[in-house]
C-alpha cells in the first residue's frame, strides 16, 4: 500500500498527522534500548489457536454473525460514527457503532476500540486477559518478543505480514486503549 493510503487510513484511525507520516514511513523514533521485535513464525499460530477478542459486560465478543446479533448481545448503540470516504475501495468507510467505551464496524462486526475506563472490559490476548487493571511492565513481561513498538508505549500483534493488526496502548502505566485495524486494500 502506498505511504500516502497508509496516512490516510492513519489519520482517519485518529492518529495524530506528524506520527501517521512517520509511521507510514516507516520510520521509528524509539530509543535502541525500546525496539521490541515479534518473532513472525511464532504469533501467527498463537494467534489462530488462541485468538484476541474483547469481552465486553463480562461477555465473549467474536464471531457474530449479523447485525442483529450485534444488537442482541449490546443492545442500541450511542449513537453512529461516520469513518468519511474510503478511496482504496471508491466509497465510504462502513459506519462505527458507539457505545462509549467501544465501537463496532457495522460491516465487519469486530470490536475496532475499546476503552479500558469501565472495568467490566477487557481482551482475550493469546489465552489470557488483559485488563484496564494491566501494568505495562506486566504486559511486557507476559508478551516479550510477540509484539512490535509502533510508538512510545504503543504495541502491536500483526498478522498477514501486518494487514491485520491488534494495537495496545498505555496510558500512566496501565492498559488505556485496544484498536483493531484490518487493511481493505
Amino acid at each position: 500500500m502506498s505511504n500516502i493510503k497508509k496516512t490516510v487510513k492513519m489519520l482517519r484511525a485518529g492518529v495524530a498527522l506528524p506520527v501517521a507520516l512517520l509511521l507510514a514511513l516507516g520510520v521509528s523514533w524509539a530509543a535502541p534500548s525500546q525496539q521490541h521485535k515479534k518473532h513472525p513464525a511464532g504469533i501467527e499460530p498463537l494467534i489462530a489457536a488462541k485468538g484476541i477478542y474483547p469481552v465486553i459486560n463480562g461477555k465473549a465478543f467474536k464471531n457474530l454473525s449479523s447485525l442483529a446479533a450485534v444488537y442482541q448481545q449490546l443492545g442500541k448503540p450511542i449513537k453512529l460514527l461516520s469513518q468519511g470516504y474510503d478511496e482504496c475501495n471508491g466509497q465510504d468507510f462502513p459506519q462505527l457503532l458507539d457505545y462509549g467505551s467501544f465501537q463496532v464496524n457495522e460491516q465487519t462486526l469486530k470490536v475496532q476500540t475499546l476503552y479500558f475506563n469501565n472495568s467490566h472490559n477487557s481482551i482475550m490476548l493469546l489465552g489470557k486477559p488483559v485488563s484496564g487493571q494491566t501494568t505495562e511492565p506486566e504486559f511486557l513481561k507476559r508478551y516479550s518478543g510477540m509484539y512490535e513498538l509502533n510508538a512510545s508505549h504503543q504495541y502491536t500483534f500483526e498478522q498477514e505480514g501486518g494487514l491485520t493488526q491488534y494495537s495496545f496502548e498505555f496510558n500512566k502505566g496501565k492498559l488505556w486503549r485496544y484498536t483493531f485495524f484490518q487493511d481493505d486494500c
